[in-house]
């Protein structure tokens, strides 16, 4: 395979989440496909009203895809992948700059750049495309697919194997840089990371990826698939039939398999202290030390180990084999995150916060979303876990919980229904296109950009004006735009 082949052999498309029989989350736009009707959806959310023990399938579904809402908006992990996508296009943005400038305005990108040899002869386009694709390493290592993940790792000749976490710590330096170039300071003390335990982390992680594709993914996943069960009344062998389903099969094993590795660790026969639990400890797995104002909450001795989402869930679950399990999410929740935490001397999602600075203009509505869950999680330790805020009378918390933290896009077989403030629509949907559009200018000859919902033609329109509008501004302008 040449140089060539391997450069252009990541996915086309942004990498992808599951997607599950009835509705599908883009982890992007934020948005929400339902292969049931909105009134299906509305019969079902009054008969869960009429009897909370009883969960429809429909009302399941939405609180599956309402969890992956919540992994993207409210944990550092959500707002580390968001940043990861952003700073990619700005590196694609820069390479056509540098083409450009080399009379090359041709795409894809990635042909001109393969034919510019030697790369000594061209160290500013090669550096940048570097960097492109330390973040593309990087997001591969912790959810990718696996098979691309390992080519690129030992394949692509701008890495020869370099570990994931010197990957990290330069991304890291580039991220925190990218935050103050838009606005966004950090209190950045570099990356502080101890690289010679990390290798050997990097190879339990890579081997455990390569051998059953377990990564972030089945994080994400599981805890959004126990969620489906929060809080309906399962008993006896019903429990272990829909918590622990065997055998599994492939399909399910993204789903299920850390539920039932989790099964021993969590000690109780309460199907719901279980669920809670569970939930509890893949929030705490995403909420790692992993952006660049949490580098002076790292030890001096930190790993990838206590970054990695997948390696902080399973070193968490060794943990609280040895605590009670959540007993009660309004009076209980708290007390079990803290022990677990503790026991780990690692922060927890409630102290993550205190004394880390980071400033933010007004316009900048993701980053604002961040840290208004974080004012939210404070009041309310389990408000991304209790789901009974969708289902129950409102109060001032739940409002505001309810209103900021929905879809900004969610279709229905015959409908689709968007946020209330349309510049959070807007928001996202231009944050989906721009990254979609600059990842293919950069790998594919087709840069049609296939919006994640059914649109009519005037959000097509509107679509392809803003992302105009944005090429122009970073100069790729005069250029055919299809969204379709």
């Amino acid at each position: 395979m040449d140089t060539s082949q391997i450069l252009q052999e990541v996915d086309i498309e942004l990498i992808g989440k599951q997607s599950p029989t009835l509705g599908v989350f883009d982890s992007l736009a934020l948005s929400a496909r339902y292969n049931f009707t909105w009134e299906e959806y509305q019969l079902g959310a009054a008969f869960f009203a009429l009897n909370e023990q009883a969960l429809p399938e429909v009302i399941k579904t939405i609180l599956h895809e309402t969890t992956h809402l919540y992994q993207m908006l409210s944990t550092p992990y959500g707002y580390y992948y968001h940043l990861v996508r952003s700073f990619q296009s700005n590196q694609a943005v820069v390479l056509w700059r540098i083409l450009q400038k080399k009379g090359t305005t041709k795409h894809p990108l990635m042909t001109a750049i393969a034919r510019c040899r030697p790369r000594e002869a061209f160290p500013d386009l090669w550096f940048n495309l570097y960097l492109w694709y330390l973040a593309e390493i990087v997001l591969l290592y912790m959810e990718g697919n696996k098979d691309i993940y390992l080519r690129q790792r030992l394949n692509n000749p701008l890495f020869k194997g370099k570990p994931v976490v010197q990957c990290f710590a330069e991304l890291e330096a580039c991220l925190a840089a990218l935050l103050a170039a838009t606005g966004r300071n950090c209190d950045y003390v570099g990356h502080n990371l101890f690289i010679e335990g990390s290798r050997d982390e990097e190879m339990a992680m890579t081997a455990l990826k390569a051998t059953g594709d377990f990564d972030v993914l089945s994080i994400l996943e599981s805890w959004a698939k126990t969620s489906e069960f929060w809080n309906s009344e399962i008993e006896g062998s019903s429990y272990s039939k829909y918590l622990f389903p065997s055998p599994l099969s492939i399909e399910q094993s993204r789903y299920y398999y850390l539920i039932e590795h989790a099964k021993p660790s969590i000690k109780t026969t309460d199907h719901r202290r279980f669920v809670w639990t569970y939930a509890a400890l893949c929030e705490l797995s995403l909420f790692g030390p992993i952006l660049p104002q949490h580098s002076k909450l790292r030890s001096g001795k930190t790993t990838l180990a206590e970054i990695h989402p997948l390696s902080r869930f399973l070193s968490f679950l060794r943990t609280a084999a040895e605590i009670e399990p959540v007993r009660n999410l309004d009076s209980d929740y708290r007390r079990f995150i803290e022990e677990v935490c503790s026991a780990k001397a690692w922060p927890s999602p409630l102290a993550m916060n205190d004394g880390v600075a980071f400033h933010y203009p007004p316009q900048d509505l993701r980053s604002d979303l961040y840290h208004r869950a974080q004012a939210l999680r404070a009041r309310v330790p389990s408000a991304f876990i209790d789901l009974s805020c969708w289902y129950t009378p409102k109060n001032d918390f739940t409002k505001e919980l309810t209103y900021y933290f929905v879809h900004p896009v969610m279709e229905f077989s015959d409908k689709v229904l968007f946020h209330k403030d349309k510049t959070v629509v807007a928001f996202f949907i231009t944050q989906y296109a721009v990254n979609a559009y600059l990842r293919k200018f950069l790998l594919s000859d087709d840069l049609t950009v296939t919006l994640p919902f059914r649109s009519n033609s005037a959000a097509r329109e509107l679509c392809q004006d803003v992302l105009a509008y944005y090429l122009a501004a970073v100069g790729i302008g005069d250029r055919t735009i299809v969204v379709q």
